[in-house]
């Protein structure tokens, strides 16, 4: 019956407890991934059994004899910009030592948030994972005024008018966002920029102290559908799932989820697109879908609960186009959502990778054995062909951009060859130009003709960490900062500037060059007390959020 699933269900994924922690039926379970090839799974730890159970230490025992790596959820409690709850996640990772665990390769510190919609509703509003664009109002309008100079001039530069909230905000409607007109483009270039801004500056000061527990561990989180770029019914601009532009300063390495695919080129060219931009957001860095499945479940019940030929043929054919473009887009890593097979209460689901007896489902279980060597031993990236983007060139933004270049994604897959995503002020080989080459670039080219002043399209940074210290009678600050876009702070040509009104003068110019997502950290002696009010200059051009401080 459902209700005995129920209750098994419930059982088996709660192992840290007494009753539902048995080590032969994990042992069993995880032989059968490792026969299948799979080389790591993605767990979920409960802060509350962790409190009075040790069982998460045999699990990891168990997943290193078998040589396979662990990633560990921490949610609900780690969400980095909403219900962040320092000492649970204290207690969580030095109670068992997670952190001094080398099996341990990455911790999962929040399950598919996103930016929402402008209210915020939707599945997963209720327990704090989508903000919702509206209480970020009043953070915009303050932002527009020091990017711009003033409201009057970004709606000039902006060549439109923006409605205003009951208490004077300006308003970016979900209409605004989904349309497919050039009305909006430029407003929405700057909004775009300015969620980049506020994500990374909000995302930091939780995300460090996670750092700080766990240096060795790598941190990132299943990113729902960031990276997906195809318009659907469920699934358009003003969903606003992470860009990954606004986690590149902090997070190590970005996960989408692969529930916008389905068995067609059209959709899964979003997985070379996603992998690219990634890679174009955060160089270097892996790039690992969280959660990608498709259910078997066949939404009707025959007594058994068994899933149709018909299912498992049509979940084999997703899993079929999306391991090869995953593949040939060089992931890093994929994990199945999810190994236990069954009819799964509450979703009507069965993502089961095996049958319930264990044995292989079908062509599913088959291609999981037919790719996992194919991903272990893929060698290097070659054959790069470089597509140049701009998000601010495209109406919808990330959607407009996959549909200005799915057509060159196409061809390079069906050649083979690798892509890298650059802007137009890199260099045909990826590199980067200085900042200070490129101060009459401006987000989405608008500049107000008032104030001349406006975001630089491609010199960004935001001050990451701000403390202070008294030495000998004198106060001193030390300042961690970052370049937060695809330029390079040539030496002796950015500064770091205490600005007009502030109380505490800070005037430090970085004598290195300073490259993209580089972190700096120096200190500084600040003279006076008081409020204090930092911004970024290049050649004396200001760009970057406004940083405030108290200083006593």
């Amino acid at each position: 019956t459902k209700e005995t699933l129920a209750q098994y269900t419930s059982t088996y994924n709660s192992f840290h407890s007494k009753g539902g922690y048995n080590p032969t039926v994990i042992i069993n379970d995880l032989k059968r991934l490792k026969d299948i090839g799979m080389n790591a799974v993605a767990i979920q730890a409960s802060a509350e059994h962790i409190k009075s159970s040790n069982n998460l230490l045999d699990f990891l025992r168990i997943c290193e004899e078998l040589g396979i790596y662990v990633d560990v959820s921490l949610t609900s409690v780690a969400y980095p910009l909403k219900n962040y709850s320092a000492s649970t996640v204290q207690t969580m990772i030095q109670k068992l030592h997670l952190h001094e665990n080398d099996n341990i390769i990455a911790f999962d510190i929040a399950w598919e948030p996103r930016v929402g919609n402008y209210l915020g509703g939707g599945r997963g509003a209720s327990n704090g994972r989508h903000i919702g664009r509206k209480n970020w109002d009043d953070d915009f309008t303050e932002w527009v005024k020091v990017q711009y100079g003033s409201i009057a001039a970004a709606e000039a530069a902006w060549g439109t008018k923006v409605d205003r909230t009951n208490s004077g905000h300006l308003l970016i409607t979900d209409a605004m966002i989904d349309s497919t007109a050039p009305q909006y483009r430029k407003v929405i270039a700057a909004y775009y920029r300015f969620v980049d801004d506020i994500v990374s500056t909000t995302i930091e000061k939780n995300l460090s102290h996670i750092q700080s527990l766990a240096p060795d561990q790598l941190i990132s989180f299943r990113m729902s559908m960031s990276g997906s770029a195809r318009r659907t019914s469920n699934y358009t601009p003003s969903v606003y799932c992470f860009d990954f532009q606004s986690l590149s300063s902090s997070i190590d390495f970005m996960q989408p989820e692969g529930y916008e695919l389905d068995a067609s080129e059209d959709a899964c060219l979003q997985v070379m697109f996603a992998n690219a931009y990634a890679r174009y957001a955060k160089p270097d860095s892996p790039v690992v879908w969280k959660e990608f499945g498709k259910s078997v479940w066949p939404y009707r019940e025959d007594g058994n609960f068994n899933p149709s030929e018909a299912s498992i043929a049509a979940t084999a054919a997703y899993y079929d186009y999306v391991l090869d473009y995953c593949l040939k887009s060089y992931t890093s890593g994929m994990f199945c959502w999810y190994s236990i097979p069954g009819y799964r209460v509450g979703e009507d689901s069965d993502y089961g990778v095996f049958n319930p007896d264990g044995s292989d489902r079908g062509e599913i279980t088959a291609l999981l054995r037919k790719y996992a060597p194919k991903f272990i031993n893929q060698g290097e990236r070659k054959d790069t062909v470089y597509i140049a983007v701009e998000r601010d060139d495209y109406v919808g933004g990330l959607f407009g951009m996959f549909d200005a270049v799915k057509n060159k994604l196409s061809s390079a897959y069906r050649a083979g060859k690798h892509v890298t995503f650059i802007d137009k002020s890199q260099n045909a080989d990826g590199s980067y130009a200085y900042a200070d080459t490129l101060l009459d670039e401006y987000v989405a080219d608008a500049v107000s003709s008032t104030t001349g002043i406006a975001p630089l399209r491609y010199v960004n940074g935001i001050v990451k960490d701000f403390t202070t210290t008294t030495k000998s009678g004198k106060t001193y600050a030390q300042i961690t900062i970052c370049n937060t876009k695809q330029s390079i702070w040539r030496a002796g040509t950015v500064s770091l500037v205490s600005t007009d009104g502030s109380d505490v003068m800070l005037n430090y110019t970085f004598d290195k060059d300073v490259g993209y997502l580089e972190d700096v950290t120096f200190e500084i002696e600040l003279i006076g007390k008081g409020d204090l009010a930092l911004r970024f200059e290049v050649e004396n051009v200001p760009f970057g959020p406004l940083y405030t401080a108290t200083v006593k």
